[in-house]
């Protein structure tokens, strides 16, 4: 029989060491660590961290390679089109059996992920920062990594951060069943269809636990509470890198 995969494999680097920079120094990067190695990173307007990303071509790494400046300026778009602030969701949630990825880079290098996310934050003029994360390791992980930053979800701060647990199976690192997750929804993905949306442009809203089917919904079953359905840019921590 197979042994169970660890939360943290051993990681193996070909050539010079980005993502994984400092890893043969130290188990974990805190904040200090992460600074030495990396540097300070900072705040890029928006349309320039736009165009910076187009200069050099990036994109997810989920499958469709869909281009990072065009789902930023999406969700700034709607935002404005809207009055609202957008949410910034980094998905490090990961339900595929053999899947490490998210896992080792938010064990090991939460700051570096977090540098993105609070870049996208400033550019977009969001005042939330969620984490959405499936193991125990990772949520500790995370949350000592906000601590480090002096970042927490309460009320007054300029930007408020949370890290929300997700079910470890197969769909509930996909978009929207995190999106779902965030909203206080059930932890289940969207149906498909030719009338789905992104949640860039479908937005974030509470739902509640109260199930119904509508075929004229965009949203999965379940009822709506009062809110505004607001701009989300996501982005995995391995998929945008």
């Amino acid at each position: 029989m197979n042994a169970p995969l660890p939360d943290v494999p051993e990681v193996r680097v070909v050539g010079l060491p980005q993502l994984t920079q400092g890893f043969d120094l130290v188990e974990r990067l805190d904040l200090p660590m992460h600074l030495k190695v990396h540097g300070p990173l900072e705040p890029i307007a928006g349309e320039r961290l736009a165009a910076l990303a187009e200069e050099v071509s990036l994109r997810g790494r989920g499958g469709a390679g869909f281009p990072f400046a065009r789902k930023l300026r999406a969700v700034a778009e709607a935002a404005i089109r809207r009055g609202v602030r957008p949410v910034v969701v980094v998905n490090g949630s990961e339900g595929e059996p053999a899947c490490r990825k998210d896992t080792v880079l938010l064990n090991r290098a939460p700051h570096l992920i977090l540098d993105g996310a609070l870049l996208a934050a400033e550019a977009l003029g969001a005042r939330t920062l969620v984490v959405a994360v499936t193991r125990n390791s990772t949520e500790i992980s995370v949350r000592a990594a906000l601590a480090e930053r002096g970042l927490s979800d309460r009320r007054g701060q300029p930007l408020r951060a949370r890290v929300v647990r997700t079910p470890e199976r197969m769909v509930s690192g996909e978009a929207s069943a995190v999106i779902r997750a965030v909203g206080g929804g059930r932890r289940c993905r969207r149906g498909g269809g030719s009338g789905r949306r992104s949640p860039a442009w479908a937005g974030l809203r509470r739902c509640c636990r109260t199930r119904r089917r509508s075929r004229s919904s965009r949203w999965p079953p379940g009822s709506a509470r009062t809110g505004t359905r607001t701009p989300v840019w996501t982005a995995s921590p391995a998929r945008c890198c």
